[in-house]
């Protein structure tokens, strides 16, 4: 019946993922050209120049107006340097304390990183307890817990 069920519900979602489709796509479209002319106006300058960006904002450049940078853009890359992308916690969460070591090494022994991963592991490991001790109470084969 275990089979059954789980194949039923195998082929319901792979069903359902084959007629999933987008109705519109305008809400996605937009004009790269205008968008990004200013930066390709400060690139051109910057390449045919060899100036940097801190020539530029030193000397009040005109290719820098309406411009606004942000001082410390390095949590926008914070994701590239995660193992294949994927967050720590799901690491820690799906491969248990296997994923908290390979977090520990892919990520040059980065201890907030780490730490999401034994998170993730943690809450596993509850919810397999908690898997564990309910259905030793509904069977009665859990004389311990008693």
């Amino acid at each position: 019946m275990k089979k059954l069920t789980t194949l039923l519900s195998v082929l319901l979602v792979t069903t359902s993922l084959t007629f999933a489709s987008e109705t519109s796509t305008e809400a996605y479209s937009y004009d790269a050209t205008s968008d990004f002319e200013q930066l390709n106006q400060i690139e051109k300058y910057v390449e045919s120049s060899g100036a940097t960006l801190e020539d530029l904002q030193a000397t009040n450049s005109s290719l820098l107006k309406d411009l606004t940078l942000a001082p410390d853009s390095s949590a926008a890359f914070a994701v590239d340097e995660l193992p294949l992308g994927i967050p720590a916690f799901w690491w820690g969460c799906v491969l248990t304390l296997l994923g908290v070591i390979l977090v520990y090494v892919l990520t040059d022994k980065d201890k907030d990183q780490t730490k999401k991963a034994l998170y993730g592991c943690l809450v596993t490991g509850g919810v397999y307890l908690l898997y564990i001790i309910f259905w030793g109470v509904v069977f009665g084969r859990a004389t311990w817990l008693i």
